[in-house]
Order: C-alpha cells, then structure tokens, then sequence
C-alpha cells in the first residue's frame, strides 16, 4: 500500500464549529427520522428544558445503501464500512471472531507488510471486521497496543459518495491526513487522531460501491450471516467529547444530536452511529460497537464456551465490547 505522509496543518479551531450545524432545516428532519433526538443547537437554544428519552441508534441498522437516514443538506452518503481492532496476536482475535460469530475471513492484505503489520479482513454481511497486528518494532499499531494496554478497537472507516467534500473539510480544519492511498477506483484519507480525538477515522470512495478494494476481490464468498448480520452503534472514549463530536461531525458533514436519555452526543452517518462517550482508564479509543444478530444465546453460549468476557447483551473480543443486537 501506498502511504504518503504530509506536513502538519494548524489545529482546527474548534470554538465556532458547532454554530455550522445550527440549521432548521437540519432539525426539521432530524425530528421527522428520530424525534427521540435533538440537535446540539437546539439544546443551546433551550438549556432549561430536560431533553430526555432514548437514543435508538442502535434499532433496524440495515446495510441496504439505498436505507439511509439523512442528517445533512447535501443527500451524499457516508457510512460505516469497516471497523479495524489491533492486536498482540492477529490470529487468537480472528479465531474468537470466526468461532464466536459465525463468520470467516474473507482476505488477507499481502500489501500491508511493508508497514510492518498483518491482517484479517472478516465480512459482516457488506461491512467488515478488520484484525490488524504488528510483526515488526515501532509501528504505530504497536504504540497504540502499548498506549491502552492490550488490544482494542483501532479506526473506524466510512465510505463516502463525496470524497472531495469530506478532503475540503479536512484541509479547511486543518486535521493532518497520516496516510492517503488511490488506486482501482478507490480513494482514502486516514486522519491524525491526536487532530480528530477518539480513534483513527478513515474515509474512503469506491467505485463501483458495492465493491471493497481494501477486502479483495472475492469477499463475498465468505460472507455468512446465519448469526450476525450487520454492525451497529460505536462508543468512542474521548477526553472531551463535545469537542470531538463537533470535530467529526463537521469532517462527515454531519449534525451533532445528543441522546435524552444517555446525554451522549453522537453523530449518525447512513445506518449507524457514533456516540462519544467520556474516556476511561484506557484513554481514548473505539471501546464498543454494536453487532446485529439472530441468536443471541447461542452467540453467547460460544463466548462461555471459549471463557470470553461475557455478560446477558454483549461479549468482549480483541478488547471491544461486542454489543448483542437481536430484533
């Protein structure tokens, strides 16, 4: 893989950010597809009012592209592709995930050891799990296992129709792009967390969109959605989440909402959501992503059987918390 690495860009100011989501025209339909959320404008607007109730970012996460719920004034889509974990040892976390999950590797990037790493591509229906880990000293995967002490969730990757757009946004927040790649009809920008918070985010085009250059050419023939279907909702530690949200929100072209009940604020790019949540001992980091699923107890059953961390909703693999979602 190519990576080229560019100079640093002065950091975003990030005091007036939130003043660029406060459209009407926004809230007007943020209400009409999730009344049980508000946008961060209003809540300014309206301090004094209990702003209550669920966030549902985790219902009916389909994985149709033409199922999108908008958020945003210009109709592109962006949504999740791919989550990536790192990992001590790659292939114990794509044993857990295959036997646990019902799901089998699909690729395996020969390009990526000239970075010093190996990994599994794993689909869930279209979307992926990828298992990164290092093989040589001082990689950046191998200061992050070492920054959160053991492995975790690693970068979120999004797919977009509006490459260009979403580059604009980047330049104009001055958020450094650590690696950038183009080939095959696809494009991507991975972006300096210490300029995003949170994790990593990568966005990325493909054509033709169904396509996944970074899953190879024949993925599709290990994709088996008997017991999971799908991925769901993501839990970003951050130290400030206000700032982050504000930060990805504005890179995805996005409205910062906050949950009632939770007070999380998220940001909802097609099918999915992000939540960003205060950091805990780990720091900051991708800690929990919601999976879709068929059979809950026999995902479960497996997990005990293989003496993963387990409770009754969700199972603990590479150091993500695996958040059972059953219809």
């Amino acid at each position: 893989m190519h990576i080229t690495t560019f100079a640093a860009r002065k950091e975003a100011d990030s005091a007036g950010v939130l003043s660029r989501f406060r459209t009407q025209q926004w809230l007007d339909r943020l209400q009409t597809h999730h009344p049980d959320a508000v946008t961060v404008a209003e809540r300014q607007r309206d301090p004094g009012e209990q702003r209550a109730v669920r966030s549902r970012c985790g219902d009916a996460l389909g994985i149709n592209h033409d199922r999108r719920h908008r958020e945003k004034d210009n109709g592109h889509m962006i949504r999740l592709r791919q989550v990536c974990l790192v990992a001590r040892d790659r292939d114990i976390v794509v044993d857990h995930l295959e036997n646990v999950f019902g799901i089998r590797t699909g690729y395996n990037d020969p390009h990526i050891h000239r970075l010093g790493l190996h990994n599994a591509v794993i689909p869930v229906g279209d979307q992926f799990i990828e298992v990164v880990a290092p093989i040589v000293e001082g990689t950046t995967a191998e200061r992050y296992l070492h920054r959160r002490a053991g492995d975790g969730g690693y970068m979120l990757i999004f797919q977009t129709d509006d490459f260009a757009g979403h580059r604009a946004r980047v330049d104009r927040l001055g958020v450094r792009i650590v690696a950038d790649y183009s080939s095959d009809g696809f494009t991507d920008m991975q972006l300096h967390p210490a300029d995003t918070g949170g994790t990593f985010m990568e966005i990325d085009r493909q054509t033709p969109p169904g396509d996944w250059y970074p899953a190879g050419n024949d993925w599709r023939d290990a994709v088996d959605t008997t017991l999971v279907t799908s991925l769901g909702q993501a839990d970003v530690g951050c130290t400030d989440p206000e700032k982050v949200s504000a930060t990805w929100g504005e890179i995805m072209d996005l409205a910062v909402t906050i949950g009632r009940n939770c007070g999380m604020h998220k940001v909802r790019p097609d099918g999915f959501c992000v939540r960003f949540t205060p950091a805990g001992e780990r720091g900051e980091g991708l800690d929990a992503i919601d999976i879709n699923v068929t059979d809950t107890a026999e995902i479960l059953r497996r997990a005990e059987g293989r003496s993963l961390p387990h409770d009754d909703e969700s199972v603990t693999i590479g150091g993500v918390r695996f958040v059972l979602k059953q219809p």
